[in-house]
């Protein structure tokens, strides 16, 4: 029986850093705190308050972000950088703002030099990932994701690097990551759809039903779940109870396309085989 299986996952989304955490801590104390967070080296003879103004321009460039004026965004970016060079938050929320922009190969060399200032700043790894990865280079973009598991494990970066596995149906190995993610935060509705879904591509039905059951408990209201377990189903031969997950996908979201077609090719397999619909 061919039913469409919703594959399409949680995008994979840089991670931003705000100063605003920091004001409460000020002068030398404040910079204690970033340098053993982030290994980070002020240019020597630096007054104090040019790392607080840096805090401060990357700030408002989170709040023009924030409200999708990008332009001002980078442009506070940049002051922040030109107030403390040393200063990495403000090189990583430069290359996100760039990379919404679309200019992705400015946005790597910030990244770049994110991670030359700071090599255990596991974020930027992540984010420079998310970058390649959305131009088609897997192969580079996994190594980085695996460079920033072997500093910190990271439940974010487990799920992207699955994800890009299943991406490229790599399914097995997509596994051990999305078991990963999960160990480390059992409740990511995301991870439980995808371990799911990567079970139902290797055909280990009650496997993939385990996660999908699970996955609803997360997030009740997940249509695109209720659609997937019912193909579970319906491979299985189990159309009685793949339509119920169907019309709950309905119910859910009316117009959910690849649910109508199932639902479709379902109830026109049961008219064939005589079985009644259950309401």
């Amino acid at each position: 029986m061919s039913v469409m299986m919703a594959t399409e996952q949680k995008e994979a989304r840089p991670k931003w850093y705000s100063c605003g955490r920091f004001s409460a801590v000020s002068g030398i104390l404040g910079l204690v705190f970033l340098f053993f967070s982030f290994s980070f080296t002020a240019v020597q003879g630096d007054p104090a308050n040019d790392n607080l103004s840096a805090m401060k321009f990357t700030d408002l460039g989170n709040q023009f972000a924030k409200q999708e004026n990008l332009p001002a965004a980078i442009e506070n970016f940049k002051l922040a950088i030109q107030k403390d060079p040393g200063f990495v938050l403000a090189y990583n929320n430069l290359a996100n703002t760039l990379f919404q922009t679309g200019k992705s190969s400015e946005a790597r060399k910030y990244y770049e030099k994110a991670i030359r200032m700071a090599p255990r700043f596991v974020d930027a790894y992540v984010n420079l990932a998310t970058l390649l990865a959305s131009e088609g280079k897997y192969d580079e973009a996994a190594a980085c994701y695996h460079k920033a598991l072997a500093i910190r494990p990271d439940a974010e970066a487990h799920y992207n690097l699955a994800t890009l596995l299943a991406k490229q149906e790599k399914f097995s190995e997509s596994l051990a990551h999305y078991d990963k993610a999960l160990e480390l935060r059992a409740d990511f509705f995301e991870a439980h759809q995808g371990l799911g879904n990567a079970l139902a591509a290797l055909r280990k039905w009650d496997d993939a039903i385990r996660e999908y059951r699970e996955a609803i408990r997360i997030r009740p209201d997940s249509a695109q779940v209720h659609n997937n377990w019912g193909a579970v189903l319906a491979e299985q031969g189990k159309e009685e109870e793949a339509m119920l997950h169907y019309q709950e996908a309905l119910r859910l979201a009316p117009n959910y396309r690849k649910a109508k077609e199932n639902f479709k090719v379902v109830l026109l397999q049961m008219i064939k085989e005589g079985k009644k619909l259950k309401t």
